[in-house]
């Protein structure tokens, strides 16, 4: 016996009757509950795109979180997906508290240890602890586009 799920383009699951689930009868893991499936690749979508909680995107989707949770716990590959989607999460916020930290330096809004810490972390800049260097001081009065220029070179030096 085979699934015998529809398929998107018309044909049909030709997985055992009930694969991937505790039963040899029925459709396969994939199809048994095709409106959560729906669901989940909605909360996955959304989880992906935007910057979230697992929370808001359960919400975003109808669902309530120990719902996802019961779902990861009942599919290995649902819960991998949202892990991977979760690890896209951290990569999106610290990209945007980069970009916001690097703003906030050009536009002189920045201390100078927040300016010092970007340099190390993204130039290769290592402190010279003979040289006092006031960094606030070195920008001061410069225009943004002068800003960015400075930032440059001393990237590039």
């Amino acid at each position: 016996m085979k699934c015998g799920a529809e398929l998107p383009d018309g044909g049909r699951c030709q997985k055992p009757a009930g694969w991937g689930r505790d039963t040899n009868e029925g459709k396969c893991k994939d199809h048994v509950d095709s409106k959560n499936q729906t669901v989940k690749k909605e909360f996955l979508k959304y989880l992906e795109n935007h910057v979230t909680t697992v929370q808001s995107a359960a919400q975003h989707v109808g669902k309530h979180e120990s719902t996802i949770w019961k779902w990861r716990q009942q599919d290995e590959e649902f819960d991998k997906k949202v892990e991977e989607a979760k690890g896209q999460q951290k990569k999106k916020r610290v990209e945007k508290v980069k970009d916001s930290l690097f703003m906030r330096i050009i536009k002189g809004d920045a201390a100078a240890s927040e300016t010092i810490f970007w340099l190390k972390n993204n130039a290769g800049w290592e402190s010279q602890p003979d040289a006092q260097v006031n960094i606030a001081q070195k920008f001061d009065g410069m225009s943004i586009e002068d800003k960015e220029k400075k930032l440059e070179e001393i990237v590039e030096s």
